[in-house]
């Protein structure tokens, strides 16, 4: 637990030692913050729905950048042997990466609760949908997060990373989509009902934004996660032999 934590607060500390960290920050809560106060003052219902449906897109972009540097910046830097010739297992320095990037997501996510704030204040909304939301969006991050650290391990090039992060959570929010899915299931019948079941993230996110939380969904979010941080640990394992 030692060694999970050193590396934690070790890139914990790069985040928020450099302007980068803030300005991702900045930007997430303006972007995301803005939109939902644009559509508020044209309908004022005091309800974060609308919030929580346009972030899995902006997530697609933000998380990305976040994790671009995970893996590449080390390689990058040359320290990548370095950091493999310490004493910790390769699942310590993936799980030590992960919660590093979690908490700064779970920062920057905090950093929009003046929404509910400004919504309680106005009106009365739903407690349970607010919570439910918020939970989810952590799960989604979380998911996004393990996807970009993994392949951040492949490139030396950020800009790189950035782009095909960014294309494997978009194609896998558009698996989920009911447009794609039909599609789909129009050339290969099945097919796209199938992935969308199982790789899609809508249906398993919209549920939380609804106010419901289901064993299901939570499942669904931590099994993949942690499949894309075991890919990782057998990645940096193997370039460690």
């Amino acid at each position: 637990m030692r060694n999970i934590l050193t590396i934690m607060r070790r890139d914990l500390g790069t985040y928020f030692t450099s302007p980068i960290g803030y300005i991702f920050m900045i930007v997430f809560v303006a972007i995301s913050v803005g939109l939902y106060i644009t559509t508020f003052f044209a309908f004022p219902v005091a309800d974060m729905r609308p919030y929580f449906g346009n972030l899995p897109l902006l997530l697609c972009v933000f998380i990305p950048a976040v994790t671009m540097r995970v893996w590449a910046e080390e390689r990058k830097e040359n320290t990548w042997e370095m950091l493999l010739t310490f004493p910790m297992k390769a699942w310590e320095l993936v799980a030590g990466k992960f919660l590093a990037s979690l908490a700064f997501f779970a920062v920057t996510l905090a950093a929009t609760l003046t929404v509910p704030a400004m919504l309680f204040y106005l009106g009365d909304p739903d407690n349970g949908a607010v919570f439910a939301g918020y939970f989810g969006t952590l799960l989604l991050g979380a998911y996004f997060l393990s996807i970009g650290i993994f392949f951040s391990g492949f490139y030396k090039d950020q800009i790189i990373a950035f782009v095909i992060t960014l294309l494997v959570c978009f194609g896998i929010f558009l698996v989920g989509t009911n447009f794609i899915a039909t599609f789909i299931d129009g050339n290969i019948p099945g097919l796209g009902s199938l992935l969308m079941e199982l790789v899609g993230l809508s249906d398993h996110y919209e549920s939380f934004t609804r106010g419901v939380v289901e064993l299901a969904d939570i499942l669904y979010f931590a099994a993949w996660t942690a499949v894309f941080l075991l890919l990782n640990v057998l990645f940096i394992d193997i370039r460690s032999r």
